[in-house]
């Protein structure tokens, strides 16, 4: 079975488990070493712009782009989808 074709809460699922990893990493490399000080915009402790990015990216690689691009496509034959 291709994880293309896993139901939504799966896909959400396996979302929040590489999230809770990165809370993880960022707790127990990023804040006790301090390399926070080296991260522009990170914010010791809170949501940070790079919790955003980190959201973002694996939303894009878990849900492609492409894939809703083609069901919303009313065209058949459309440069987008093809």
């Amino acid at each position: 079975m291709k994880f293309k074709d896993l139901p939504i809460v799966v896909k959400v699922a396996v979302l929040f488990t590489f999230f809770n990893t990165w809370v993880i990493f960022e707790e127990c490399v990023i804040d006790r070493f301090g390399y926070w000080q080296y991260l522009p915009m990170y914010k010791k402790g809170i949501f940070c712009t790079w919790d955003i990015l980190f959201i973002l990216i694996f939303v894009l690689l878990l849900f492609p782009i492409r894939s809703w691009i083609n069901k919303m496509c009313v065209l058949e034959r459309c440069k987008l989808c093809s």
